[in-house]
C-alpha cells in the first residue's frame, strides 16, 4: 500500500464591495485591511427563475456547469466558458437533458469536454457521459434505484473520478476510463459505501487515487483508503493526529504531502480554531508534522477551502461578523505560522461553492453563494 501512496502524492458589483466603493458598517479591522475582489453576479436568461447550482469544471481550460428553474416550472442546465471577469449570456451552451437529469459535473480531459449526468427516472437510476458541446451520449451506467442527489467529477490519469451520494445519505465511488473515447468503461468501487463525504486525490503516476474522509468517532476521526481504477480498494487506516470537536475539514495532496484543515470548535458562538496539519509519507505511513493552529475568537466561519494560485497554497474561510463577511487567507507552508490577509467585503451568509485556477487564462476565480430573499444568488469573483 505505501508504494501506492506514494505515486498518489507525487503526482464586485453586486454584493461584494471593495473598502474604496464602501465603507464598512461593523467597523470590524479585517475589512479595513480587505483587498480589492472585483465579483459579477450570474445573471439569469430570459424564462429562468432562478440559478440551483454551479459546478466548477476541473482542466486549464476552466468553466462552469449551471442548472436551475425555469418560470414555467421546467429545469435548465448550460455550460459557460471561461472567458472573462463576468458571465457572458451569448458564450452560454444549452444542453436538452430533461426533467430527470441532475448535472454532477464534469472535466477537461485532453482536448475534449465531458459532463457527468444522472439521470434519475422510476427504478431505473443511470450516469452518463455527455459530450459539450454537442450534449452526445458517449456512456450510460446503471447504478440501481436509489436516487443521485450531488456529486463531484474528478480528473484522472485516464479518466474521470465520480463520487456521488444517494438520496439515503450514503456515498459512492466510481470511475470511467476515457483514455480511449471508443472504449469507455465504468468501474465501481466494489464494496466502499461511505457515510460522510470523500475527498478524492487522484495520483498523477499510478492508476490509483486516495481517498480522505471523516469519520464520527472520537479518537481516530480521519480514514484513509488506496483505491484503484479497476474498482479494488486497500483496507482503510486511520490518519493519525489529535482532533477535538471537528466542524469542518477539507484535504489537498500537493508535492508529495497531504495537508488536512480542520475547523475545531463551535464556530456559531465565535470560539473556534482553524488547525492546518502537514503529512509527510513514510514507510510507516503518513507522518503528521506539527500543526499550524489559528484562533478563531468572537467570528463565526464558513467551512475551510484549499486554493492553491500564483501565492501558493492557502486556505480560505469566509469569517463574518453582523451583517458583512471577508476571505480570510491563511499562507501554507510559511517558515511559521502568520496572520491572515484578507480579500473582499461580502453579504453575511456568502459561501464559497467553488475554487478555479485557469492556467490558460491566467486567472484565479471563486465561486460565491448568498440569499437574495427566497433565492440563491451566485457570483463570480476573480481574486
Amino acid at each position: 500500500m505505501k508504494q501506492y501512496l506514494y505515486f498518489i502524492l507525487v503526482a464586485c458589483t453586486v454584493s461584494c464591495q471593495t473598502p474604496g466603493s464602501k465603507k464598512s458598517a461593523s467597523n470590524w479591522y479585517p475589512l479595513s485591511q480587505s483587498e480589492q475582489v472585483n465579483c459579477s453576479l450570474w445573471p439569469l436568461r430570459d424564462g429562468e427563475l432562478q440559478i440551483d447550482e454551479i459546478n466548477v469544471v476541473k482542466g486549464s481550460l476552466g468553466g462552469f456547469f449551471v442548472s436551475g428553474l425555469k418560470r414555467n416550472g421546467g429545469r435548465f442546465h448550460y455550460y459557460s466558458p471561461m472567458n472573462s471577469d463576468s458571465p457572458a449570456i451569448e458564450s452560454f451552451t444549452t444542453l436538452s437533458l430533461g426533467g430527470a437529469a441532475t448535472v454532477l459535473g464534469g472535466t477537461h480531459y485532453g482536448s475534449s469536454l465531458y459532463a457527468v449526468v444522472a439521470r434519475n427516472e422510476e427504478n431505473n437510476v443511470t450516469i452518463e457521459l455527455r459530450t459539450v458541446p454537442g450534449n452526445i451520449l458517449l456512456f450510460s451506467k446503471y447504478t440501481g434505484i436509489k436516487p443521485v442527489v450531488d456529486g463531484e467529477a474528478i480528473l484522472a490519469r485516464n479518466g474521470i473520478w465520480l463520487s456521488y451520494k444517494t438520496d439515503d445519505n450514503l456515498y459512492h465511488l466510481i470511475f470511467f476510463n476515457i483514455r480511449e473515447a471508443k472504449k469507455i468503461t465504468a468501474h465501481p468501487v466494489t464494496n466502499l459505501t461511505l457515510t460522510n463525504p470523500p475527498t478524492v486525490i487522484p495520483s498523477g503516476a499510478e492508476s490509483s487515487a486516495l481517498i480522505v474522509w471523516h469519520e464520527d468517532e472520537r479518537d481516530r476521526p480521519f480514514k484513509t483508503q488506496v483505491i484503484r481504477e479497476d474498482g479494488t480498494s486497500d483496507a482503510a487506516t486511520d490518519l493519525n493526529g489529535r482532533y477535538s470537536q471537528v466542524e469542518s475539514w477539507t484535504a489537498r495532496a500537493l508535492n508529495r504531502h497531504l495537508y488536512l484543515a480542520t475547523i475545531e470548535g463551535d464556530t456559531m458562538i465565535g470560539q473556534a480554531d482553524l488547525k492546518v496539519t502537514e503529512f509527510n509519507l513514510t514507510q510507516a505511513g503518513f507522518k503528521p508534522e506539527p500543526s499550524d493552529s489559528y484562533a478563531l475568537t468572537d467570528i463565526h466561519t464558513t467551512e475551510p477551502a484549499f486554493f492553491h494560485g500564483r501565492k501558493g497554497l492557502e486556505v480560505l474561510l469566509l469569517n463574518w461578523i453582523d451583517e458583512e463577511s471577508t476571505i480570510a487567507r491563511y499562507h501554507v507552508n510559511s517558515s511559521r505560522p502568520s496572520k491572515p490577509t484578507y480579500s473582499g467585503i461580502f453579504q453575511k451568509g456568502t459561501r464559497i461553492i467553488g475554487t478555479s485556477q485557469a492556467p490558460a487564462h491566467d486567472a484565479e476565480y471563486l465561486v460565491t453563494r448568498h440569499r437574495e430573499g427566497t433565492r440563491w444568488a451566485f457570483q463570480l469573483c476573480r481574486l
